[in-house]
């Protein structure tokens, strides 16, 4: 099986898992669809629970866009100032959890090719431009 997201709360989703009786061993992958907090906030709980339940598993794969660890923050209005958005786990943290992680821009499928991850989706709309004051760096 295949963990699509983590959650807002670091164990959140582990402890719900927990409760509706999810059997850990069975996650083959866990997929961000992007990098906001609530997306991702539960993966190294979640990666531990994985690990704990198969034992001598190798690492999980964690698929993500490449632009997933980048700092983010809003322009501060009417200032010169920039505030950092919520931390994400960190590469170094998803690895040490036994994560391994996985990126790519273009459509991949996994999971022995019966779930086809779309990659980047570009904005191309005109009413879809994104937050104008926010700023990522790489």
């Amino acid at each position: 099986s295949v963990l699509f997201d983590t959650g807002a709360h670091r164990d959140l989703c582990r402890d719900n898992g927990r409760r509706l009786g999810v059997d850990w061993s069975t996650v083959e992958a866990i997929c961000c669809s992007h990098g906001h907090f609530d997306h991702i906030e539960g993966t190294v709980p979640v990666l531990e629970a994985i690990h704990a339940a198969h034992g001598t598993r190798g690492p999980v794969p964690f698929y993500a866009h490449p632009d997933l660890f980048c700092d983010r923050g809003v322009r501060l209005p009417q200032s010169d100032g920039i505030e950092r958005l919520q931390e994400l786990p960190t590469p170094d943290e998803i690895r040490a959890a036994g994560g391994e992680i996985v990126t790519n821009r273009i459509p991949t499928c996994i999971a022995d090719n019966t779930l086809l991850l779309s990659g980047e989706v570009p904005r191309v709309t005109s009413y879809e431009t994104g937050f104008l004051s926010s700023v990522v760096k790489a």
